[in-house]
């Protein structure tokens, strides 16, 4: 996934069902956000049961979405005969129902690809990217089609942002979180290491400070120092802008496939418990074959 944190969000032209059941041919993505924040929320196919238990976990939220400026926007390879046939089927036929924001229909990938989120040149990945009310890319996630994705944690990304400072994006601050959860991860077979850009003449002076004056606490996992080649198989980059790094976080398997992958401007704290979540739940999948969502609403 190419990092696209603080970048133009690219604009596009795609058929889409709209929320009163027409299809516009010529949806605009610039033109229906217009200064909104949006969320750009790819799924893999219509008829899936992880993607309909996360667009009715949206759909459930829409008043919260509004009262932050934020409008989504649903995006699969699907025809848009396709969505529409699926909002036209009962649920206890495996339809959704009518949902009240646009999906668009990504016939030729041509979005997909935008965004690099396309699998094996098929489908999207289940990936989320947010765009904030300047059409900067804010935030980007992408992780395994068999857990369902965490919609308050979407939601609390913009929330987070339009706040600037509500939640601890220090460095001290996160790497303390990844601390508290490292038992558990190991426990799952996780191996833990952090990384910036910093030199290795910065990191020991770092620990050298008392916790007082902002020194590095005590970890029980490496610190990386640089530019960390990750498997190449596994598609995953550091965001880095002028030589800083953005928050990033991301969980392989030990073959390399990536099983989450997350970057986000610094002003928003990456979740580790969230991402604890997707470990466990992964490895109940791979155990059991089941999927796992996020919730499931009624």
């Amino acid at each position: 996934m190419k990092h696209l944190i603080q970048q133009d969000c690219p604009d596009f032209v795609a058929p889409a069902l709209m929320p009163d059941g027409k299809v516009n041919m010529a949806f605009q993505l610039s033109e229906h956000l217009a200064g909104q924040y949006g969320v750009l929320f790819f799924f893999p196919l219509d008829f899936n049961y992880i993607s309909l238990t996360e667009l009715l976990s949206l759909q459930k939220r829409l008043a919260e979405f509004s009262a932050v400026n934020a409008s989504i926007l649903g995006i699969s390879c699907d025809s848009h005969l396709a969505h529409r046939a699926w909002q036209h089927t009962s649920r206890t036929q495996d339809g959704i129902g009518p949902l009240g924001f646009p999906v668009v229909a990504d016939m030729t990938h041509g979005v997909a690809r935008l965004f690099d989120v396309l699998v094996a040149e098929a489908m999207p990945e289940a990936a989320t990217i947010i765009v904030d009310r300047e059409n900067k890319i804010i935030f980007q996630m992408r992780h395994d089609t068999a857990v369902g994705r965490n919609i308050d944690r979407i939601l609390g990304a913009i929330k987070v942002f339009e706040n600037e400072g509500d939640a601890p994006t220090a460095p001290v601050d996160q790497i303390l979180l990844v601390e508290k959860i490292a038992p558990k991860l190991r426990q799952l077979g996780y191996r833990i290491f952090a990384q910036s850009v910093d030199t290795d003449f910065a990191h020991p002076q770092w620990k050298r400070l008392p916790r007082g004056s902002d020194g590095q606490p005590k970890l029980s996992f490496p610190f990386i120092t640089g530019e960390y080649e990750w498997p190449k198989q596994s598609g995953m980059t550091v965001a880095v802008r002028e030589g800083l790094a953005f928050h990033s976080a991301g969980l392989l398997m030990p073959d390399g496939q990536l099983l989450f992958e997350g970057h986000m401007d610094r002003h928003i704290p990456r979740d580790f418990s969230e991402m604890l979540r997707i470990a466990d739940a992964v490895q109940h999948h791979f155990k059991t074959g089941e999927v796992v969502p996020w919730e499931i609403p009624v």
